[in-house]
Order: C-alpha cells, then structure tokens, then sequence
C-alpha cells in the first residue's frame, strides 16, 4: 500500500524532472538566439530541476542498499539459527 507520502516525494520529483526539461528547451532557446532573457529564466529551471533530482535519486540508492542490507542480515540470522 502506497501512502500520501510516497505519492506526494513522486509528485515531487515529476515536478523536478519537468522544471529540468523545460529549463533546458528555454536554455536552449537562449543559446541559440542569442536571447539573455531566456538564458536567465532556463538556467535557473534547470539547476533546480538538476538539484532536486539528484537529491532525490541519493535518498533513493540510500533508501535500496538499507533494504539490501536489512534482507542480508535477515538471511544471515536465518542461516545460524538453524
């Protein structure tokens, strides 16, 4: 069962992923115009986007080895109690 929690940190990160790529078309718009307007509006888009999922991709490996782990030490505590 999924809580609101983990809908809201998925939510999240769509939002952070969609601010990335619209950072990046308007980015590259600016280069490409030559356009210092869209320079200062992408690039922020982008860096927060970029930042955002990577913050959240690191709690997500954590989150995967700490389950690894626990399911190591279970086997592992199953194996010498027997």
């Amino acid at each position: 069962m999924v809580n609101r929690h983990v809908v809201y940190g998925h939510m999240l990160v769509l939002l952070a992923t969609l601010c990335g790529v619209v950072g990046m078309g308007i980015t590259y718009t600016g280069v490409t115009d030559g356009s210092l307007g869209d320079l200062t509006l992408g690039l922020p888009l982008l860096l927060l986007g970029l930042w955002w999922s990577g913050i959240q991709l690191g709690r997500s490996q954590a989150a995967g080895r700490a389950r690894r782990a626990a399911r190591l030490r279970a086997r592992t505590l199953d194996r010498l109690s027997k």
